[in-house]
């Protein structure tokens, strides 16, 4: 025979499913990497030979300007393979703050605010190192 829950008896489940994920993410962040520092904005990963074209790699949510490009063993792809191929490329990461997960404090900025802020570090960095 099935029986219906009472509202009081839905909401205890409730409360305890949600108990439940909470210790369970906490649990998985104890055991998770340290914490990574925020760093925002560019960074020249090579400068280029004669730099004819600027390639800039940009994160995705929760990622990092550096580690969202660096291997398990330490190999950074944009900084360690990437410029034997293209020489004549300066290579750059945009970091930029896309913390969609942490319960200290997560991004408040829209889509459309990275992008301003980002073709704005561009203009400036662009004006201060003309390659």
């Amino acid at each position: 025979m099935i029986r219906l829950l009472s509202y009081k008896e839905v909401l205890t489940f409730i409360c305890a499913i949600i108990g439940l994920a909470i210790a369970f993410n906490l649990n998985c962040r104890r055991k998770s990497k340290p914490k990574r520092q925020k760093k925002l904005g560019f960074i020249e990963l090579f400068a280029g030979r004669d730099p004819i074209v600027d390639i800039i790699a940009i994160h995705g949510l929760d990622g990092h300007r550096e580690q969202s490009w660096t291997a398990e063993d330490g190999t950074m792809w944009l900084k360690d393979l990437l410029p034997g191929d293209i020489p004549n490329a300066r290579i750059l990461s945009y970091g930029y703050d896309a913390d969609t997960r942490s319960f200290a404090q997560t991004s408040t900025q829209t889509i459309f605010h990275h992008a301003v802020t980002f073709t704005e570090n561009l203009s400036m960095l662009r004006r201060a190192n003309p390659k």
